[in-house]
């Protein structure tokens, strides 16, 4: 699952594609209105094994996304999850759907039965 932020400023979005292309189509649907926002041949290029694209993308916070990334012939290159978030990720976990706070910053895991 990827993070981006409801932001109004270009954001880098990196995935692993089928295949690497230079232009891009894509396709996010908010998963609980079900409506989608695409957008088509955008650029993108090859960072270390990733493909990336650079968008605006129209999210909004505390809402999961699925994104589809097509070629430009529409073969599927990539399918994923995105879930907009402004929290900081490195110090806020995922617990039962809320973000809770990790202060304990020791590397211990909790492990429940």
């Amino acid at each position: 699952m990827k993070i981006l932020l409801e932001s109004a400023t270009p954001q880098t979005l990196n995935f692993i594609p089928r295949e690497y292309v230079s232009l891009v189509n894509y396709t996010i649907t908010n998963e609980q209105s079900n409506t989608s926002v695409s957008d088509t041949n955008i650029d993108a290029t090859t960072n270390g094994g990733y493909l990336e694209i650079t968008e605006i993308f129209d999210l909004k916070e505390n809402i999961y996304y699925n994104i589809d990334i097509t070629k430009t012939d529409n073969t599927l290159i990539y399918r994923g999850r995105i879930f907009c978030t402004n929290q900081d990720i490195d110090t806020f976990s995922m617990n039962d759907g809320k973000f809770t706070e990790d202060t304990s910053k020791d590397n211990t895991y909790v492990i429940y039965e």
